[in-house]
């Protein structure tokens, strides 16, 4: 087992695990369990907790009880594609595209994360909604859409895409 000290995948590992329902992240100093050096030792200590820092604040913090939902899962505030697959990563038929988007949704809210893009990533609505698509490292604000039901979004690929957002239809906002 390898150390890691990237702050886009830290970073992505901790968001996953809020989405996926676990209540906490640990970060592990070193390969395995314990770690043998300071967290002040480790390459990009500085941007790894700032990372941190940053999604503590826009991370909803309740997030680990909202309802889950895979990319195919109907309950999916978005379409994936990959390449022009619909419901569809990278994983499953075609090089481009994430290999997931995990997503959590509670009342009119959402938040998902799209992890591993490669080349390019669409996003289709499937309800009306305002979304904003966050920097993970900084939680600044990169791209803001209102988008109806259909309506597509082609952010630009990162290591890890947040996008955080409120559905519009109010006779469907407290119902998924």
């Amino acid at each position: 087992m390898a150390s890691d000290s990237d702050p886009f995948r830290i970073v992505a590992a901790a968001i996953v695990s809020y989405l996926s329902g676990v209540g906490l992240y640990v970060l592990h100093t070193d390969a395995g369990v314990f770690g043998r050096e300071p967290l002040t030792s480790m390459p990009d200590a500085g941007a790894i907790l700032a990372g941190l820092a940053a999604m503590k604040g826009y991370l909803p913090s309740d997030l680990p009880n909202w309802t889950r939902h895979r990319h195919d899962t109907p309950g999916h505030p978005f379409v994936v594609f990959s390449g022009t697959r619909r419901d569809a990563v990278r994983t499953d038929l075609s090089g481009d595209g994430p290999a997931e988007v995990f997503a959590s949704v509670k009342g009119d809210r959402f938040f998902a994360a799209a992890a591993g893009t490669i080349n390019e990533i669409t996003l289709e609505a499937r309800r009306p909604m305002i979304v904003e698509v966050l920097h993970p490292l900084t939680g600044a604000v990169l791209e803001r859409r209102t988008l109806p039901a259909g309506g597509r979004i082609q952010p630009r690929p990162l290591p890890l895409l947040v996008l955080s957002g409120t559905f519009t239809d109010a006779e469907r906002a407290g119902g998924l």
